[in-house]
């Protein structure tokens, strides 16, 4: 009888540990993830007057991002870098053009919005958008309470190249190597060109990273902002009753 018991609980544990395997290597609801995913668009116009003649040059890009919630609204997250174009604009600025950029992002509905720019870090190269015009309404993802772990399978939801379409957004996968010189989070998530922005979640559809950029000999080394960036990012710094600052993720 005790021999008998002890299968059944060998057993047991055995099925547990291969269905907690299983479900770190699906992405449990990607539906529900699909639909926080945007597809950013850029479009830059430089203008000016020479002999009384208007001289136009256009430039636009494409990049990734998604919702989540920032001071209780909706935000687009992404990449600093699709948001700062000042090492094109200045240069422009000096040769007498005048610039406009428009920021805008398309929804997985394939609604459009149009977007500024409320936060910034250069360093970590992350960047937080509002709706210009409206508030945004799209659904958000939510910042896990834990960062990744090593050898753990994390998806990515991106537009590489600008591949996208309302209602069809590839996903990929790759596992989480650890931080790269102590400011990267390094992932084997195939990335290329129209990444940039893109979130990373875990298993349970939650993020953990955001792709800012790649390996330029080999697409499956890709760099993230890193959990902790993320988190101090999306947070700000209040005060308790006994004015002992501490971190409230917002």
């Amino acid at each position: 009888m005790i021999l008998k018991t002890l299968k059944v609980c060998l057993l047991t544990i055995l099925i547990l540990t291969i269905s907690s395997c299983a479900h770190n290597n699906v992405l449990s609801n990607p539906a529900k993830v699909k639909n926080t995913f945007v597809k950013m668009d850029v479009m830059i116009s430089l203008v000016r007057s020479v002999d009384g003649l208007d001289q136009k040059l256009n430039a636009g890009s494409v990049a990734s991002g998604a919702g989540v919630l920032y001071r209780g609204q909706v935000h687009i997250l992404t990449a600093n870098h699709v948001c700062d174009y000042s090492d094109v604009v200045n240069p422009a600025i000096r040769l007498g053009y005048e610039p406009k950029i428009k920021i805008s992002a398309i929804d997985v509905s394939g609604e459009r919005h149009i977007l500024e720019v409320v936060k910034q870090n250069a360093e970590a190269d992350i960047c937080l958008l509002k709706g210009k015009e409206k508030k945004l309404s799209i659904p958000v993802l939510h910042l896990s309470s834990s960062p990744p772990e090593k050898n753990k399978k994390y998806f990515n939801f991106a537009a590489p190249a600008g591949v996208f379409n309302p209602g069809v957004v590839p996903l990929f996968e790759g596992k989480y190597a650890g931080v790269f010189y102590g400011a990267y989070a390094l992932y084997t998530i195939p990335v290329y060109p129209g990444s940039s922005g893109s979130p990373i979640v875990n298993s349970s559809g939650e993020l953990v990273g955001m792709v800012h950029s790649v390996h330029r000999n080999f697409h499956h080394v890709s760099f993230s902002a890193t959990h902790e960036q993320l988190k101090i990012f999306l947070t700000d710094v209040v005060s308790d009753s006994n004015n002992n600052p501490k971190l409230h993720l917002l």
